[in-house]
């Protein structure tokens, strides 16, 4: 993983906090009302809550490393991280309560991602630097796939069946033909259906084409109200293997 990566990741990390926050604040219920447990929301809310105990350990954690790794390390006031909730003690530790209110741990990702990219200079010239990478290689690659879903779900779609894990919580992108399940991180082919007009846009060729792929079998299509949908992988696959049938009955001709 490079600098630059590990540097957008931690830039990346407040707006993962505020987005895992708002999944866990649905969770909270009048006390009278019998427990949910067994509702696959209240499943994904406690996984969310998890997920944003676990970034509040990083963060903290990274900022402790230098702290002490740096010695002196003018950066790290102790108004700062008593601001973002840190304690000082033996090593700095987060000492609120992720259940208790977290929209405020989300504040606080903010506060504490903001200390490591204003000193990211620092960190990344100190020659403990691939050490530290290293020693928390597993928490990067976490944060790096928490990161790339929170890219993901911002496209427009339903999420599908794991065909790993079985739950719905597959997310597609339309930059890479993939899904990745938010439950067990499995990779697979992305299922993105497009309104015919739509994906014809995307691919730069006129909405006749891409109704002449799907009367000919090429495409997948579906009805979805009035509106045929095709399935964007397919379609930019068919795209691909026809350019290159184009270039290659090119090069044959020459």
């Amino acid at each position: 993983m490079t600098e630059i990566d590990v540097r957008q990741l931690i830039g990346e990390a407040a707006d993962l906090a505020a987005q895992l926050a708002g999944q866990i604040i649905p969770s909270s219920q009048p006390s009278d009302l019998p427990a949910q447990g067994s509702d696959p929301s209240d499943a994904a809310r406690v996984t969310a809550l998890h997920d944003l105990d676990r970034l509040m350990r990083i963060l903290v954690d990274a900022i402790d490393y230098w702290d002490r790794a740096q010695s002196g390390w003018e950066y790290v006031q102790p108004r700062d991280v008593q601001a973002a909730g840190v304690i000082r003690g033996d090593r700095l530790r987060y000492g609120r309560v992720v259940t208790d209110d977290p929209l405020q741990a989300g504040r606080d990702a903010g506060l504490l991602a903001g200390i490591l990219t204003r000193t990211w200079a620092d960190i990344a010239s100190s020659p403990l630097y691939a050490h530290w990478q290293d020693a928390t290689e597993d928490d990067l690659k976490w944060l790096a796939r928490k990161v790339r879903m929170l890219e993901v779900r911002e496209v427009a779609q339903r999420p599908r069946h794991c065909q790993v894990c079985g739950v719905r919580d597959v997310w597609a992108d339309l930059t890479h033909n993939s899904g990745v399940c938010a439950g067990c991180g499995a990779v697979m082919r992305a299922e993105v259906w497009l309104s015919v007009r739509e994906a014809a846009k995307r691919l730069g060729v006129s909405i006749r084409t891409v109704q002449s792929w799907v009367a000919g079998g090429a495409v997948e299509s579906r009805k979805s109200g009035r509106t045929s949908q095709v399935e964007w992988s397919e379609c930019r696959e068919h795209q691909e293997l026809a350019e290159a049938r184009r270039k290659l009955n090119l090069k044959v001709g020459s």
